[in-house]
């Protein structure tokens, strides 16, 4: 965990070296920003994804990527970032959707880090609960593993929670049916959220070239809502990244998707995953999908997630495109105990979750929405069974229920995560995870 202790120590004060070059100004333009740049992003102009081209040339002359706009600012005082690059260090593993990236967060070694946008303490308990995001907090709360009080695990969720904002912004938590593995999300409008997204990503020590690509899929979307998430186990996973929870054409969101590690290695430009996805939604008459996200490792290979909400008449026939689409991405069949239950969920509205890499298909899961608690309990259950899950706390998920004020949870997925792309942190092969929403 050397990546994080060295970005807790930074936003702790512990061994921060302050601004470079304070004085200069800063030549970065990126399309973040509308107007003035400060860190709040409620200066000026509402913060947004431009449409004009980036000017990424800054002032840091052994970096051609340029630096985003918003480093640069350090208690709203332009500089120069002249940082060269630096060496890539250790890395934790980090996930898209319960899924793990190979590669965690940037460190810095024997120079001066990456200037941070006005890092604030690192707060412990219920930080900012009376300011918002109170249902996070409660949440936090009852999780097992989340209530030690200091813990790396837990000092990132605090990083992570000071970063977003908590007005006008939908809250969600992922856990697994172990209680040992978690998904934190907000998103809300963009004009609230990019400026501390973008923020966030930096003080962890996201590569410029990722916030680049954030920020060029950004201008080309223009999503109206976008949102940061982490994931975290209980054996230390610390990862995050971005995703746009808006309808668009699967086609842009294919553009996302890394090129195939051994084809470019081969002077191939041909992609097999998205190929494969191409021909099996054209197969299955799908055009759109209703989300994109992607994970900010420091090193390939990084993981992109699309979501597609199946609209065919039936249940029974979104449940069979579902288990069409494991077999035209190889992954396993579904255990028929499995589907014996999965059978027995009666919403409409399955959504398909396709996580995918340079190296591959990463991961597939299936979200059945607002699903009956006993059915739901069912899988839990039949989940637990996959390798050797410890259960978790009998009254942890109605615990959960009540923070989230909800009679049902709000999706539950079955899902499958490819072996080699758990980490030793995170659960491969056959999992199932309870979705919660609110605000």
């Amino acid at each position: 965990m050397r990546i994080l202790n060295q970005t807790l120590e930074r936003l702790k004060g512990g061994n921060n070296p302050g601004p470079v070059n304070n004085n200069t100004p800063s030549n970065n333009t990126t399309g973040f920003t509308g107007g003035n740049t400060g860190n709040t992003g409620t200066q000026g102009t509402p913060t947004n994804f431009s449409n004009t081209p980036v000017n990424n040339t800054g002032g840091n002359p052994n970096n051609s990527a340029g630096t985003p706009s918003n480093v640069g600012v350090v208690n709203n005082t332009p500089h120069t970032n002249t940082t060269p690059n630096q060496p890539q260090g250790h890395s934790t593993s980090m996930t898209t959707n319960n899924q793990p990236m190979n590669t965690g967060m940037q460190t810095q070694q024997n120079t001066q880090p990456i200037v941070q946008p006005n890092p604030q303490p690192v707060t412990q308990g219920n930080a900012g609960a009376s300011s918002g995001g109170t249902i996070l907090v409660k949440a936090k709360d009852v999780v097992p593993f989340m209530m030690a009080n200091e813990n790396n695990v837990l000092e990132f969720w605090n990083i992570w929670f000071e970063s977003i904002p908590k007005l006008g912004a939908q809250y969600m938590l992922v856990i697994s049916c172990d209680g040992g593995e978690l998904s934190w999300r907000s998103s809300g409008p963009q004009n609230v959220f990019i400026q501390k997204m973008v923020d966030f990503f930096w003080n962890v020590g996201a590569p410029e070239s990722e916030i680049d690509k954030l920020n060029d899929f950004g201008a080309l979307v223009n999503p109206i809502s976008i949102g940061s998430w982490i994931n975290m186990s209980k054996l230390g996973g610390m990862d995050g990244g971005w995703f746009f929870p808006v309808p668009l054409s699967l086609k842009i969101a294919l553009e996302t998707c890394d090129q195939d590690s051994e084809n470019i290695s081969a002077g191939s430009h041909d992609n097999q995953v998205i190929s494969a996805m191409q021909q099996w939604s054209a197969t299955n008459k799908i055009d759109d999908c209703i989300y994109v996200g992607r994970d900010m490792g420091a090193a390939p290979p990084r993981q992109t997630e699309i979501r597609i909400k199946l609209n065919q008449p039936t249940v029974a026939e979104q449940l069979s495109v579902a288990i069409s689409a494991f077999k035209a991405f190889r992954f396993p069949d579904i255990p028929q105990q499995i589907l014996n239950v999965l059978r027995q969920f009666t919403n409409p509205g399955i959504i398909l979750s396709i996580i995918s890499s340079s190296e591959g298909f990463v991961k597939i899961g299936l979200l059945f929405p607002q699903p009956a608690w006993n059915v739901a309990m069912q899988l839990i259950e039949e989940g637990r069974k996959f390798g050797n899950n410890i259960a978790a706390g009998v009254d942890l998920f109605s615990k959960l229920n009540n923070v989230f004020q909800l009679n049902v949870p709000d999706f539950i997925e079955f899902q499958y995560l490819a072996p080699g792309f758990g980490y030793n942190v995170y659960k491969e092969e056959f999992n199932v995870f309870v979705h919660y929403k609110g605000n």
